[in-house]
């Protein structure tokens, strides 16, 4: 083999290394996408609000309560692990609904964080 095609060679390995690479990155860098029906959840969640009897500055801290629940569930559990997740309503195609694990996140962290 003479220096030409040993140099086209090497180059040519280099490359396919470097394209083999680039695809494992991208593919692992590549967001997972969930559904999660957050009218529905924060509908129940202000029903069940209304029903306690509650003065409204407690209601409000309740809701405030809720929200920044919400947020962390949605923050630690998803948003860091590289998934998108889109309301319920803006999705037409078929993706994994979260909702049943981010209702459970959610009354975890209400049940566990005491009022800030």
């Amino acid at each position: 083999m003479n220096n030409k095609m040993k140099a086209f060679f090497i180059i040519n390995t280099l490359l396919t290394i470097g394209c083999i690479i680039s695809v494992v990155i991208l593919y692992l860098s590549i967001p997972k996408l969930a559904v999660f029906d957050m009218k529905g959840t924060t509908d129940t969640f202000l029903n069940q609000v209304s029903k306690l009897n509650l003065s409204d500055s407690e209601q409000q801290g309740l809701i405030k309560k809720y929200e920044k629940s919400l947020n962390a569930v949605i923050k630690d559990e998803y948003l860091d692990k590289n998934t998108v997740i889109f309301v319920s309503g803006a999705v037409v195609s078929k993706i994994d609904d979260e909702t049943k694990n981010i209702k459970s996140g959610l009354a975890k962290k209400m049940k566990g964080d005491s009022d800030e």
